[in-house]
């Protein structure tokens, strides 16, 4: 039995007994248990404001929203990509009808 037949066997195996539901749910339940305990701590620590805390506000970088300018580059890669598809595009329809030994329909 190939090694990808074998891994098939196994997942399906895993899944028809449940665990694969099993861990998602698992996964699910701490990453919701995690967040709630951040949330506890954000809440406590704006209650009660203490010097560590302050230096770890002032050490946080503030975030940005996104521009017009941070999206150019972007921007800009996706016209190039886009004018290089066509030059693509028309060369090979150029080669296709104007080959050498290509039979005219006049």
């Amino acid at each position: 039995m190939g090694t990808g037949k074998l891994a098939d066997k196994i997942l399906k195996d895993l899944g028809e007994a449940g665990m694969i539901g099993k861990w998602t749910v698992d996964v699910l339940e701490r990453a919701q248990f995690d967040s709630r305990q951040r949330l506890r701590v954000a809440a406590e620590a704006d209650s009660s404001p203490t010097q560590n805390q302050d230096s770890v506000q002032k050490n946080r970088v503030p975030r940005k929203a996104l521009t017009v300018v941070h999206m150019q580059g972007p921007l800009f890669l996706f016209v190039a990509g886009a004018f290089f598809s066509l030059a693509a595009f028309l060369g090979e329809n150029f080669v296709f009808l104007y080959r050498p030994g290509r039979v005219s329909k006049e």
